[in-house]
């Protein structure tokens, strides 16, 4: 009798061992890590078309078109840019020619938090050609024409989503060294200083 207690005090003991703790645990397993979510920081490409319209030393008032590229220098607020405008200037009178402006350099954005508006400022370092003729003079007619290196410090405002923007904007064409011909009077001077100032509105593209 005392035998079959001992086994059964035995076995009852190995079964409490064997059921499952219901106590419990005082570490409880780490949560899930959250997902890191994408970085969105704009774009980082455009085009854009513009009117200019303005006046230069020699073609008078002015009317150009010009296609600029903008590239985003890493996430932050730096951009290259380059611009190619074309177009002709008149006096309203006698006479007008074609101008051309080549030019590249650095631009800052700052935008609103949506990015909605944005503030642009830059300089550009290029050249500019323009060249006025006298239309109602003998042959040959009065020619005057300036060839400088420009800087074209701007400053622009733009508005729209991440894919398209319409923007304003107001520049100066400062020349840092060129030369003035005519030849009536036969002169050649030095260009240097304001030789050219435009206000622009201009459609632009991004991605």
């Amino acid at each position: 009798m005392i035998r079959s207690s001992a086994v059964v005090i035995l076995l009852a003991s190995a079964l409490a061992h064997a059921q499952p703790s219901l106590t419990p645990s005082s570490e409880a397993p780490p949560p899930p890590a959250a997902p890191v979510p994408a970085v969105d920081d704009g774009p980082r490409h455009y085009v854009r078309l513009d009117f200019m319209l303005g006046g230069v030393a020699a073609s008078g008032i002015t009317a150009m078109l010009g296609a600029s590229v903008g590239i985003r220098l890493g996430r932050g607020p730096w951009w290259l840019h380059g611009e190619v405008a074309y177009g002709g200037g008149t006096d309203l009178d006698s006479g007008g020619g074609p101008v051309t402006q080549v030019r590249a350099g650095l631009e800052h954005a700052s935008c609103s938090d949506d990015r909605v508006v944005c503030l642009r400022l830059g300089a550009d370092l290029g050249y500019q050609h323009d060249d006025y003729t006298a239309f109602d003079d003998p042959d040959p007619p009065d020619r005057e024409w300036v060839e400088a290196l420009v800087v074209v410090p701007y400053i622009r405002a733009d508005l729209g989503g991440d894919t398209a923007r319409f923007g304003v904007a107001f520049e100066l064409d400062e020349a840092l060294a060129g030369a003035r011909h005519s030849t009536y009077p036969p002169t050649d001077a030095t260009a240097h200083g304001l030789i050219g100032a435009h206000v622009i509105a201009g459609l632009a593209i991004q991605w």
